[in-house]
């Protein structure tokens, strides 16, 4: 082997010479940190942290780029003809590079503004709690990116039985969480105005349709105004009531008193319009709760002893310009619902991911490490799964993600090899799709997604979670509709009391007097009652459920192998 070490500048390209007598290292990763290099050189008698001197170093191997990293500290055993340095992967601008990565991952399901706390939603490591992922910085080339804990984005290497037999052992790292619960609540202020006509239904109410009393000039005055109040959320919109002109907008009746005088009694047919205005803000609330189980192996006899994991989540959010382009998670404020909708829908599936990542991080339950030679880990990284054969495994084989390893050269002894450790999930190897369910709309001729299915479910395109969207199981929202306020929407009572028919039985009573036949008549006003629907109230509440099918885990061990 032909390695070679050369001092460099930090971003200096790939430099293949020997700097410095080299007589031993050790190369090691473990994931979600950066790569180290420990070596031990031969004392250069000279201040290596000194002003001017090159601080970062090149290692390889057959003019191959093995680590590039930077002088990290003073170097031990000074007054030994032998120092130890020490050597970081961390690219100066790591966490520009990070941000840069992160900025790309802000995409659902597994990132929602909803459900982050407004200082945190720039941490680039925000975009990880919804994916059983850990950062990985490359020990070469120092490229940031976001690595599977499950699953190696470089593939897997398979060193089938090419490992050392003495240097094998396996661990278990704890039982995996079986279940987790989500209980999450949101809630917004629902904001609505508008006016509703009602001058046809108040018509309706008379003979003909034509407003006409014998006390119209009383009922004319006491019209309600523009701005005058209801109650509830309600108060009157712009209103007009007017007697009609010409002249035989009047109509007069006679009676007459017991003494036989003569009594005219003019009826005016009055023209109405007439409008009631709301403008109202309530709080609603919504809360979703379900759990999710994994479909794992055994690793415990006594079920008891498993571990449940409550995420518990809040946000006011819902109506704030926390999506891009300045939009709202609820977009119009005059829903009567969140979770439901396209958006609504996204936030669960979010919370599904949330759950995800944690029983896919916890089903990695088994660790093994082994020993192999060090040619096969010097293009090992922790974007690789491994697999390898041993009789002593459980069902003799196991594939594993890279959870760290470290490569050593000791020039004294000759000692060299690749020391890995691999985590393996104990799931069962299952993977779910959800259900089209049945069209709604329309059959045959429309695409799936274009069209409102019945009995559908929704699933990642990871094809290990599915789940049906939410069903409500408690509903305290009252009712109203403000995409639909109409007048048989919003009135719930409107009556008419004296009208013509009424008061002309009166006046046609056997009155002593003109003066009491008047009296008896403004005894019987020409009245109407309007009673509408409540917008004031809440907090309105409504509660989901939603039914997730056990989450399907990969088998890269098998514990129950016969």
């Amino acid at each position: 082997m032909a390695f070679s070490f050369a001092w460099a500048d930090g971003g200096e390209d790939f430099v293949d010479r020997v700097d410095e007598d080299v007589f031993a290292f050790e190369l090691s990763h473990l994931e979600g940190e950066f790569a180290t290099l420990t070596m031990e050189i031969r004392n250069p008698r000279v201040g290596l942290l000194k002003p001017g001197r090159k601080r970062w170093c090149w290692l390889g191997k057959d003019g191959v780029a093995l680590f590039h990293g930077r002088l990290v500290g003073i170097p031990t055993n000074i007054r030994e003809e032998v120092v130890t340095l020490n050597f970081l992967a961390r690219p100066p601008d790591f966490d520009a590079r990070k941000k840069a990565v992160a900025n790309g991952m802000r995409t659902a399901p597994y990132y929602d503004p909803l459900w982050i706390a407004a200082e945190m939603r720039e941490d680039p490591d925000v975009v990880l709690e919804a994916r059983p992922m850990l950062w990985h910085t490359d020990r070469v080339t120092h490229a940031v990116t976001a690595s599977d804990l499950n699953a190696g984005e470089d593939g897997i290497i398979d060193l089938g039985g090419d490992i050392f037999a003495d240097g094998i052992s396996i661990a278990y790292k704890g039982p995996p969480a079986r279940n987790v619960r989500i209980e999450a609540t949101c809630q917004w202020t629902q904001v609505a105005s508008g006016t509703v006509d009602i001058s046809k239904d108040i018509a309706r109410l008379f003979d003909s349709n034509k407003v006409r009393s014998l006390t119209s000039q009383g009922l004319m005055e006491d019209w309600p105004k523009e701005g005058d109040g209801i109650g509830a959320g309600w108060s009157f919109g712009p209103c007009r009531c007017e007697a009609n002109v010409p002249a035989y907008g009047v109509q007069y009746y006679k009676t007459k008193t017991i003494s036989g005088q003569y009594i005219k009694w003019p009826a005016i047919t009055l023209v109405q319009s007439t409008s009631v205005s709301y403008e109202v803000e309530r709080t609603l609330v919504e809360t979703i709760a379900f759990d999710v189980m994994a479909d794992t192996q055994e690793i415990l006899t006594d079920v008891a002893d498993e571990e449940t994991i409550t995420i518990a989540l809040q946000s006011e959010d819902v109506d704030q310009p926390i999506d891009p382009g300045g939009l709202a998670p609820i977009r119009d404020v005059r829903r009567r619902s969140f979770f439901p909708t396209d958006r609504g829908l996204k936030s669960v599936s979010y919370l599904v991911a949330l759950a995800r990542a944690q029983l896919l991080s916890r089903a990695r339950a088994v660790e093994i490490t082994f020993e192999t030679s060090l040619d096969h880990g010097l293009g090992l990284s922790c974007r690789n799964n491994v697999s390898i054969a041993d009789p002593r495994l459980p069902g003799g084989a196991a594939i594993g993600k890279v959870a760290g390893y470290a490569l050593y050269l000791n020039g004294d002894t000759g000692q060299s090899g690749s020391r890995i450790v691999m985590g393996c999930t104990i799931g069962k190897g299952s993977s779910v799709a959800p259900s089209i369910g049945d069209p709604v709309w329309a059959e045959g001729y429309v695409a799936p997604g274009y069209q409102k299915t019945d009995g559908g479910q929704i699933g990642f395109a990871t094809s290990d979670v599915v789940y049906a969207p939410p069903a409500i199981v408690t509903d305290g929202y009252d009712g109203v509709d403000f995409y639909n306020m109409a007048p048989e929407t919003v009135i719930a009572a409107l009556s008419l009391y004296n009208d013509f028919g009424d008061q002309w039985q009166v006046v046609n009573l056997a009155w002593g007097s003109v003066t009491a036949a008047s009296a008896g008549l403004a005894r019987t006003p020409t009245q109407i009652d309007l009673t509408l629907k409540p917008l004031k109230g809440g907090p309105f509440q409504t509660d989901y459920r939603l039914t997730v099918q056990p989450l399907a885990v990969s088998k890269t061990i098998d514990l129950e192998a016969p």
